[in-house]
């Protein structure tokens, strides 16, 4: 269930309810942007943390029901709250000092409907989701290569697939 984007549509509302606030209580948000930052990035790392203590290093996941029964079901909620406490700094964001920070935002901006499609279906079931991880390091290294073929793919999809049919959609949008 979690992996169909119909029954995590409470995802897409987190960040609706923000950019809600954000629209009528902006001064509100932006005063508390960087203490929503902080509770963000720190819930997100404490919850990736605790799954991946308690399913890959002690096996709890699969063993204690109660731990299954929390990480299935709050695990995917809590998620997109935590992201979404970082609304506010990323909408007071005004750019780039760095141009090659800015071609890498661009970039993945490009490719996110392409990083959507490919990166579950395409390239984590037949690659990753059946493999155990003996360490950390084995840990580290399936994640990094996972985001490569992820990103290589995705900007090959976008490059040669959705580019050209944006450019054929435009192109019979200006004949009507």
């Amino acid at each position: 269930v979690r992996k169909v984007v119909l029954f995590r549509l409470d995802a897409v509302m987190y960040g609706v309810l923000f950019a809600y606030g954000m629209k009528f209580h902006k001064d509100v948000l932006l005063n508390l942007r960087k203490t929503l930052f902080v509770t963000g990035l720190t819930g997100l790392l404490v919850t990736i943390l605790c799954f991946y203590y308690f399913r890959e290093q002690t096996g709890y996941y699969f063993i204690n029901k109660s731990v299954k029964f929390f990480f299935d079901t709050f695990y995917f909620m809590l998620i997109p709250i935590f992201f979404s406490f970082t609304i506010p700094v990323a909408y007071s964001f005004k750019g780039f000092r760095k141009i090659w920070l800015k071609k890498i935002v661009l970039h993945v901006s490009l490719i996110s409907y392409s990083l959507y499609l490919v990166h579950y279906a395409v390239i984590y079931i037949p690659f990753f989701k059946n493999t155990n991880s003996q360490t950390v390091f084995h840990s580290v290294f399936q994640y990094v290569l996972y985001w490569i073929l992820v990103l290589l793919i995705s900007t090959f999809n976008y490059r040669f697939f959705e580019k050209p049919l944006i450019k054929l959609r435009d192109h019979f949008s200006q004949l009507e």
